[in-house]
């Protein structure tokens, strides 16, 4: 069974997760495929602005969304 997702990759740690907020250009990627355990992103605050951040480095400065299978 194929299960899809939206995924982005966070380039500091190298952390998979599931993106929360995938770019509009992004596509469904295989996770049945994907042989590194996938995490959730965390939602912070920062003053008045809620945004979702990679659950290792507290940030989304080094998120990139993943459009095919490279990881």
């Amino acid at each position: 069974m194929v299960d899809k997702q939206y995924l982005c990759k966070c380039n500091m740690c190298d952390a998979i997760m599931f993106d929360e907020n995938p770019n509009v250009n992004s596509i469904p990627i295989d996770v049945t495929t994907i042989e590194k355990p996938i995490n959730h992103m965390v939602q912070l605050r920062d003053d008045s602005e809620f945004y979702w951040a990679c659950p290792n480095c507290l940030t989304d400065s080094y998120l990139m969304d993943i459009i095919n299978n490279d990881f």
